[in-house]
């Protein structure tokens, strides 16, 4: 009877451990760009349904989160709890499935863990993974609701492969095969990091079935064309993104060796001893591969990699948990980099699943009477922790005062520190945080951009123009600065200087809405109403829930004369306004 409750302890043991993040909030850390400031995911219309289909806002191409996501607002609106309930849901959820599929592991892999021990080894490696500090970025972070809601998938995928894989030929077979299928590429549809799944499928055939390798290889080919497509779709995901992608020119091969290697003694490491945890490991610019700790994981991943390769046939367990980690982890580890971070913490929701088993498998073969125990123990001080780690994102201040706690030189965290503190009116502070994000890292454009919409609110329109235009200067193509630069332009009453920069802007990106709407104000500050109209229009084809483009058209149809218009645009805009 005790054995049929496991999972409903497992479900009380992530609730209780992510319980904070019950009731956090948004976080000026993507979730400002991802759900505030756009309107693009929040409807079921076919509209809607186009934008998740086909956007790659933020880089990732997820539709199937961003349709969970637009389900929950459709049902509780903008507030956060029901989103950070839904995460910890999932991932309570794809903790559970973990719990199925490693005690199928065990069966086939480690036959000397049997009857109720192989239960509770399983309950243990779920619980290890369920509640560990590392899973803390994924869940309490809404941004990260494709990380947990791809990992249910990838992890239905794993478990239905592996019951495959030892069904006799058959139709069952050819069924759970093809719910594999199904599931991986759901799970790509959430989240393309999936895409690793034949590598370790792969490995599990090798190294726990024992098959040839090209059998093994052979058989993977209906996952592997899926995964090459959705990694193609990461890919110019990622390049859509203006700085985002380095180049070999900007990170050569050496520096992504480098960090590759740190990435995976980093996770690694963090997996046995979860401390120092930050929401940015901030990626050193240029970065020496030379530097000792460079140097020293390069040498200890290596050393790593060969040891447990020569153990292959004595440990085969250490080397296929290695093998997996090292496979999943690749496309996340730098050795294609894009954004700002060295590493992160929730690269290792899929990465660590072999680490679990490893873990939880060794504690029961090799002290199985003090196993359960020691589990336990193991398990509620992860859990504690996870509860600290979790409290920390209540809210943008204290989670980034945390970060800066962990490394007072993130210029990045200095930034966002300034944005939470200027949202509180704490001007003086936020200043501060924006001068010293700019004296930390003078080549990033977006601390002069913010520190110039801070004057701006202050009315210091010539420096907030000042500080624009250096944050073009430090990044020729920042849309936002050249976007605000016409703005604050316009502010000054230089409308046709304003004009300039935003054709300019809107030649660089046509789709910018914001440059369009700040056009269309400085073709109506220059008495040009019909082509103001003709921008806003236009605005609209493409962004018919921006607010600003229909207070535009409320001003500019005034000055028409349509009071007819101008009524029904200004109420379409104050109805988008109550919806936000």
């Amino acid at each position: 009877m005790a054995r049929k409750l496991l999972p409903a302890c497992l479900v009380a043991a992530v609730f209780a451990a992510f319980f904070p993040a019950l009731s956090a909030g948004f976080v000026l850390w993507d979730d400002d760009k991802n759900f505030l400031e756009n309107a693009g995911w929040r409807g079921l219309s076919l509209e809607h349904l186009r934008w998740m289909a086909t956007t790659f806002h933020g880089g990732p191409y997820q539709p199937l989160s961003w349709f969970s996501l637009a389900l929950e607002h459709a049902a509780w609106g903008m507030h956060p709890a029901a989103f950070h309930a839904t995460n910890v849901a999932l991932h309570a959820a794809g903790t559970v499935a973990f719990f199925f599929l490693a005690r199928k592991v065990f069966a086939i892999a480690v036959p000397a863990i049997a009857g109720s021990a192989r239960e509770f080894a399983a309950f243990a490696a779920a619980l290890f993974f369920g509640v560990h500090p590392l899973r803390v970025e994924s869940v309490a972070w809404i941004t990260e609701r494709r990380d947990v809601l791809s990992g249910v998938f990838y992890v239905l995928a794993l478990l239905a492969y592996v019951h495959a894989a030892t069904a006799e030929p058959g139709r069952r077979r050819r069924v759970l095969l093809g719910a594999s299928l199904a599931a991986f590429v759901l799970g790509l549809l959430a989240k393309a990091s999936g895409m690793t799944l034949p590598l370790a499928l792969v490995v599990f055939d090798v190294w726990i079935l024992r098959r040839p390798l090209r059998d093994a290889i052979v058989g993977k080919i209906p996952f592997l064309i899926p995964a090459a497509v959705f990694g193609v779709v990461a890919y110019f995901g990622q390049a859509s993104l203006a700085r985002e992608l380095r180049t070999v020119g900007e990170h050569g091969v050496l520096q992504r060796v480098a960090q590759a290697a740190f990435a995976a003694t980093f996770y690694a490491g963090r997996t046995l001893l979860p401390i120092r945890l930050s929401p940015i490991y901030e990626l050193p610019t240029p970065l020496d591969p030379f530097e000792p700790r460079f140097v020293v994981a390069m040498i200890l991943a290596a050393c790593a990699t060969a040891l447990a390769f020569s153990l292959r046939r004595q440990h085969p367990a250490g080397w296929t948990a290695w093998a997996a980690f090292l496979l999943i982890v690749a496309p996340v580890s730098g050795l294609v980099q894009a954004g700002p971070q060295l590493v992160a913490d929730r690269y290792t929701y899929l990465a660590c699943m072999p680490f679990a088993h490893l873990v939880a498998g060794a504690l029961f073969v090799l002290a199985p009477r003090a196993a359960p125990v020691l589990a336990f123990v193991a398990a509620a001080a992860l859990a504690v922790c996870t509860f600290r780690q979790a409290a920390l994102w209540q809210d943008t201040e204290t989670l980034f005062t945390h970060a800066l706690a962990v490394d007072p030189r993130s210029a990045i965290a200095h930034d966002v520190v300034g944005r939470a503190l200027a949202m509180r009116g704490r001007r003086d502070e936020a200043a501060e945080h924006y001068r010293r994000a700019i004296e930390l890292h003078p080549d990033r454009p977006i601390p002069h951009n913010n520190l110039g919409l801070l004057l701006l609110q202050e009315g210091r329109t010539d420096e907030a123009i000042a500080e624009f235009r250096e944050s073009l200067r430090v990044q020729d193509d920042y849309a936002r600065g050249r976007t605000n630069l016409g703005a604050a332009l316009l502010r000054r009453g230089d409308a046709a200087e304003a004009e300039s920069v935003l054709r300019e802007a809107l030649r660089r990106d046509p789709r910018d809405a914001g440059a369009r709407t700040n056009l269309a104000q400085a073709l109506l500050a220059q008495g040009r109403v019909d082509a103001a109209v003709g921008e806003l229009e236009a605005v609209l084809a493409t962004n018919p829930r921006l607010a600003e483009a229909h207070e535009g058209l409320a001003q500019a149809y005034a000055r028409l004369g349509r009071a007819d218009l101008a009524a029904e645009h200004r109420r379409a805009a104050q109805a988008l306004r109550r919806a936000q």
